[in-house]
């Protein structure tokens, strides 16, 4: 299922009944409601159903947080929009594409999505990713291309990493990490294992030691990586079976790196943004010295900033800076 299509409504009253009728019409197995929000705890003035509730304005955030959610729709009379402002502030801290349904007429130039069942669906204007169509495809298809492209002409070492890996270490070759990806969405990436068999049940042991307070988990002298492991890291062979996940559809070529699900639980509500976009295999933090850059808040920073400014031209630039990134093994361990 195409997670931009699935809905969050704000509103549990006609409006969103009616929004709710249309689709259930439109029988698109793709775009469907995942929740309503309520404006309160009351049950008064209903007309969806309560089931189907997930909370109120307060609850917004930890919803969306837990949820996959591609879209928010407020579904609320136009005299009840100012008591929504906690929902709208929740929307735009997450950097979802946010929609006003309403059966008021609207200015002429408000950008509009024309529904059925006759009234408009005006979009808002902080939505924070690309989504015009013509945009999206031509990403997708850059990121065919060119990973199609490094497998071929990458195939003899990754063959030859794979058989070392198996001479140097017992365990398999690759590593599977599950991680979040687009809208929350959890997705398997992949990895050349450079660590040793059962290694994730011994990271909380070694927590204290993490070169980082933050949520992710960094430590220079891991006990558990392998000692071709340690090369594969300085030289970030390790991360090119990710190429696979590109072509699979799951990542990007450029994007912000997926958050391990241990990592996202612990990060606050306004990183998730970053989530509105493919993670990817590079991004500003890769370029800009990776494990050097040792504030999180600053790495969440720089993951919104390719949120906001996102372009055909700046995935080129990310992608050229990233090959003396990774030649001089900028930051990495």
């Amino acid at each position: 299922m195409h997670s931009s299509r699935l809905a969050l409504v704000v509103g549990v009253g006609e409006l969103a009944q009616r929004y709710a009728s249309t689709l259930a019409k439109a029988r698109d197995p793709e775009h469907r409601i995942v929740g309503y929000i309520a404006d309160s705890s009351a049950s008064s003035g209903r007309c969806v159903p309560s089931e189907q509730v997930v909370g109120t304005y307060d609850d917004m955030g930890e919803f969306l947080r837990h949820s996959v959610v591609g879209e928010v729709i407020f579904a609320l009379p136009l005299d009840r929009m100012t008591e929504a402002e906690p929902a709208f502030a929740t929307a735009k801290l997450f950097g979802l594409k946010s929609y006003v349904l309403t059966d008021s007429v609207v200015p002429a130039d408000w950008r509009q999505n024309p529904h059925s069942d006759g009234f408009p669906l005006v979009r808002l204007d902080y939505r924070a990713i690309h989504d015009k169509a013509v945009s999206s495809v031509l990403k997708r298809a850059m990121d065919v291309a060119i990973s199609l492209a490094a497998c071929i002409i990458l195939g003899p070492l990754l063959l030859a990493t794979a058989l070392l890996i198996k001479l140097t270490s017992p365990g398999p070759v690759f590593y599977v990490a599950n991680r979040i990806g687009l809208h929350g969405r959890p997705i398997d990436v992949y990895k050349f294992r450079t660590m040793e068999v059962g290694a994730d049940e011994k990271q909380e042991n070694l927590r204290k030691q993490s070169d980082s307070d933050s949520p992710a988990f960094k430590m220079k002298d891991d006990p558990r990586v392998t000692r071709f492991g340690r090369f594969m890291r300085a030289t970030s062979i390790d991360e090119l079976p990710q190429l696979f996940n590109v072509l699979f559809g799951n990542m990007s070529l450029v994007g912000p790196r997926p958050l391990d699900i241990n990592e996202a639980e612990r990060c606050e509500n306004w990183h998730w943004k970053r989530h509105n976009v493919k993670p990817g295999i590079t991004c500003i933090w890769q370029v800009r010295g990776r494990s050097n850059v040792i504030d999180y808040a600053e790495r969440m920073k720089m993951d919104l900033s390719y949120v906001d400014n996102w372009s055909h031209r700046l995935d080129l630039q990310l992608l050229w800076q990233t090959i003396p990134a990774v030649l001089f093994r900028k930051g990495a361990y």
